[in-house]
């Protein structure tokens, strides 16, 4: 049963201060691994930043609230002029410092801190492509024999939101039916955007294994992992149709319109309303210039939901494909830059 869910009735705003048709900051980086032919960090989240306070912590303490100097200074010179004599202002010989005082570094101010909220982050990695007999991914489950992409997908141990138990020994979760299922979507994404006439005709093609690692998790995992895989094969230079970027969206129960890139709290509140009335939708959009521009390459929805709100999804989701695209290939340029850059 999914737990109610609304936005806030004086702004609109979701509980994360964003708003509905609202993406959270994306961050892309590719080239991350040396050991891959292809690598991609993909990451999702809002940054709040906690300034630290520094200077001298024992003037502060001294000085009164309302500023200025203390009682016991005042005091002190108006006892002075009161005498009809000033104090003479004596300079004290400098203090020797002892053997620990001299041996202990100062420590340096202390600086802003930041922390990452809803915060998602994806590694993944791309071998390939080579001959199939090499071995690849394991979970035959997700990998059908014939597929020219492989892929595999865990989630960190530490990736985890707070309140869910890690797996014992640390490491990456095992995989359950939840990660074949994720496994299997980015499959499908990177099947349909690859050129798989490229690679060989039908029983020598050569394969492509992709890799993806989830390092911190709130919501949208499944739209970070499809866009990062696909960053990572552009890196690696697999011929693909054009570039595939993919965006959730939620309606939970209680909220009269959709919710674009929904964090943990607003997925599992859609993941099943009272009465059946809430879900989420998973879209991977091909964007481009390109033949199928525009096309739907995959599209996964869980919990129900009338079509009308179906259709919405899909529309609002596709849209924010578009605006992550333009991160992704601004991504790609910057690398390819450097590239050009290094080889004089």
């Amino acid at each position: 049963m999914g737990q109610k869910y609304a936005l806030d009735p004086d702004t609109g705003l979701r509980r994360d201060g964003r708003r509905p048709r609202e993406l959270r900051r994306i961050k892309c980086q590719v080239g991350v691994l040396d050991s891959a032919d292809g690598s991609a960090m993909f990451e999702m989240g809002n940054t709040q930043v906690r300034k630290g306070g520094g200077g001298n912590a024992h003037a502060r303490a001294r000085a009164p609230a309302g500023g200025g100097w203390s009682r016991r200074g005042t005091d002190s010179g108006e006892r002075a002029r009161r005498r009809g004599r000033r104090r003479p202002r004596l300079a004290s010989p400098p203090r020797a410092r002892s053997a620990r005082a001299r041996s202990t570094p100062l420590l340096p101010k202390k600086q802003p801190t930041t922390q990452s909220t809803n915060q998602k982050q994806v590694l993944a990695s791309v071998f390939g492509p080579h001959e199939p007999a090499d071995a690849g991914p394991a979970s035959a489950a997700s990998n059908p024999a014939d597929s020219p992409v492989r892929c595999d997908y865990a989630v960190a141990a530490f990736a985890r939101p707070s309140g869910r138990r890690a797996p014992a020994g640390g490491g990456a979760a095992p995989p359950d039916r939840r990660a074949l299922e994720l496994a299997r979507l980015v499959r499908a994404a990177a099947e349909q955007a690859v050129v798989t006439e490229a690679l060989g005709p039908p029983g020598t093609r050569c394969r492509v294994d992709v890799s993806v690692q989830v390092l911190q998790s709130d919501g949208g995992a499944a739209a970070c992992a499809v866009n990062a895989a696909l960053l990572a094969l552009a890196h690696a230079g697999v011929p693909l149709r054009g570039l595939v970027a993919a965006c959730a969206c939620a309606r939970p129960p209680g909220c009269a319109q959709p919710l674009l890139d929904p964090a943990h709290e607003e997925t599992a509140a859609a993941g099943g309303g009272a009465g059946g009335s809430g879900g989420d939708v998973v879209v991977a959009v091909q964007v481009g210039g390109g033949p199928g521009a525009g096309r739907v390459v995959m599209a996964s929805a869980e919990g129900r939901l009338p079509l009308a709100d179906v259709e919405a999804c899909v529309a609002l989701s596709a849209e924010g494909c578009r605006a992550v695209a333009a991160r992704m290939r601004e991504a790609l340029l910057r690398n390819a830059r450097g590239v050009a850059v290094g080889q004089g």
